[in-house]
């Protein structure tokens, strides 16, 4: 017996979820920043509204955290290494943070209330 698939918001939720997870994961593995970075530029479209706002707030807190690490490692080889590893520890915990307030709010099933900020909430 078949059973029946996931709606699209369940699918959509799950994608957003999976993105979270890889952004996490890219702390240990970089790649999966950019794979979560393009499933969630790719699933926004087909999500509900409420999930938009994850995904906006997604590729928002990727592309910040990768241009604060590039920056960060620039300033690091080029100018001081204290200043810039402090950049990219910054980065980090801001990226850690970020993908764990917007889990909570994933898990809660709310649209993320300010996805175009740059805070956490």
């Amino acid at each position: 017996m078949n059973k029946p698939g996931k709606s699209l918001m369940q699918r959509s939720t799950s994608w957003a979820l999976v993105v979270y997870v890889l952004f996490l994961a890219s702390l240990l593995i970089p790649v999966t920043a950019l794979l979560g970075l393009l499933m969630a530029w790719l699933n926004y479209d087909e999500a509900e509204p409420w999930q938009q706002s994850h995904h906006r707030y997604q590729i928002r807190t990727m592309l910040a955290a990768l241009a604060g690490v590039l920056l960060g490692v620039s300033v690091l080889l080029y100018v001081s290494t204290a200043v810039g590893a402090a950049l990219v520890s910054l980065a980090v915990i801001w990226l850690i943070v970020r993908c764990i307030a917007g889990l909570i709010f994933l898990q809660q099933k709310k649209a993320h209330p300010n996805p175009s900020g740059w805070g956490f909430r």
